[in-house]
């Protein structure tokens, strides 16, 4: 049985101008790279794109013959490849299940999955699905294989990968088609492709914030799902904070549903409670964590007010396509006020002084692992340093394994002279190169 999601619900005209470009890029049979901050809503839309009823109504001819097959990388226990073709087939397999009513067409695909499953062999994996691709092209139907988080495969990649890709997609004469989504462009992920190799075999189309009309319909599902009734002006501010960022919103909603469920009544302004939720502030951090040390600089100079023309020319434009970064008569913004919050709270510090900077427990742990230089810094004290506004309720081995990832990245990264080694069951140990 097919599991229908909630934005198949959401009206026709949400995010028209995405569904336009995304639906030309198809038409012309152009496979595509979606690029966009992280959980900035890519899922939301492509959820809605693929199951909303009236999509190929509205964006495709009549007679276009198209099946959507959605391959979501979280589902891939194992981040391999051989798994990575398995869950692809498997994926087409349920997708004609419920889109194609020929039965013989059904049962043949279901014959050639079933011996890949039997064998698990790569080769014949892929063979397997090249000829079942094949024959629905023969009947006139188009395939469209949406890889939702296709970055998360990024440690299995290779040049044979991408051949192999460009192989099926070559066999069938263009037919069949890639969405990709992604934090980055296919040529930055691995590194295996070129910028050549990349141009034949993607275009690219950059992911922006919704606007505010598209969050008021996002808005209203999470406010029917977790039955909460916020007053007309939280609900407008909430929308106009999160700034067309949708685990923003969705955290927003969830921040105010549990302090409701917990008090029957705010404690204190509801702005305040959501900008001080520990879950909006790993959003930031996890926003910030995802960019590049030239990329933090800039986003950092911006923040202060400073205006990076000419870093924006030299360094990346990344933070303006994926509109992290916006620019209004000539002067450069961060999105969302819950950033800016962030940023105001947490960015204090260099790494001596070479423009990558340290949220405020970043420069904490970064401290005490120095008082500790070459010996072991147990977790205890870490916890201790770090969360004593948590000690009470404590926290988790896995917060304190990403702070030290996170560190760990900055201090590579800027070339430090400090390195950290993990000490097993233990915890920490600083010790110069």
């Amino acid at each position: 049985m097919q599991i229908i999601p909630r934005e198949s619900t959401y009206p026709s005209d949400f995010r028209r101008e995405d569904c336009l470009v995304l639906a030309e890029h198809i038409k012309r049979k152009r496979s595509v790279e979606i690029i966009g901050m992280k959980r900035v809503g890519i899922s939301n839309f492509l959820r809605y794109f693929i199951y909303q009823s009236q999509i190929k109504k509205t964006y495709f001819d009549k007679e276009a013959q198209i099946i959507f097959i959605p391959v979501n990388l979280n589902d891939l226990v194992e981040r391999e490849i051989t798994p990575f073709w398995l869950l692809t087939f498997k994926r087409l397999v349920d997708s004609i299940e419920v889109k194609i009513k020929d039965p013989k067409a059904v049962n043949k695909i279901n014959h050639l999955f079933d011996k890949s499953i039997q064998t698990k062999d790569l080769f014949i994996t892929i063979d397997s699905l090249r000829q079942a691709l094949n024959y629905l092209i023969e009947q006139h139907i188009t395939p469209v294989f949406f890889f939702i988080g296709f970055d998360r495969l990024k440690d299995a990649l290779s040049v044979d990968f991408f051949d192999n890709l460009r192989g099926l997609r070559d066999g069938s004469n263009k037919e069949i088609i890639y969405i990709f989504t992604s934090l980055r462009q296919l040529d930055k992920i691995g590194n295996f492709l070129d910028e050549n190799t990349k141009s034949r075999l993607v275009s690219t189309m950059y992911f922006k914030p919704a606007q505010s009309k598209d969050m008021v319909y996002i808005f209203n599902t999470l406010e029917a799902k977790y039955a909460v009734k916020l007053d007309k002006n939280i609900k407008e501010k909430i929308i106009e904070l999160s700034a067309g960022h949708v685990q923003y919103l969705y955290l927003s909603v969830i921040s105010l549903h549990d302090h409701l469920s917990k008090y029957k009544q705010f404690q204190d302004d509801p702005i305040d409670i959501i900008n001080k939720d520990e879950r909006i502030l790993l959003q930031s951090e996890e926003l910030i964590s995802s960019l590049s040390v030239d990329e933090q600089r800039i986003l950092i100079e911006v923040f202060k007010k400073q205006n990076p023309t000419s870093l924006k020319k030299l360094k990346s434009n990344y933070l303006w396509e994926t509109g992290m970064i916006i620019e209004k008569e000539k002067t450069n913004k961060i999105f969302s006020s819950f950033l800016t919050y962030y940023l105001k709270q947490n960015i204090i510090h260099h790494i001596n002084g070479d423009g990558s900077y340290l949220t405020k427990k970043e420069h904490v742990l970064f401290e005490t692992l120095k008082l500790y230089l070459n010996t072991i810094c147990e977790r205890d004290t870490i916890l201790e340093k770090v969360w004593p506004e948590y000690m009470e309720s404590g926290v988790s081995d896995w917060a304190v394994d990403r702070l030290v990832a996170r560190l760990r990245k900055k201090l590579e990264a800027t070339n430090s002279k400090y390195q950290i080694k993990t000490i097993k069951t233990r915890g920490f140990m600083l010790e110069e190169k």
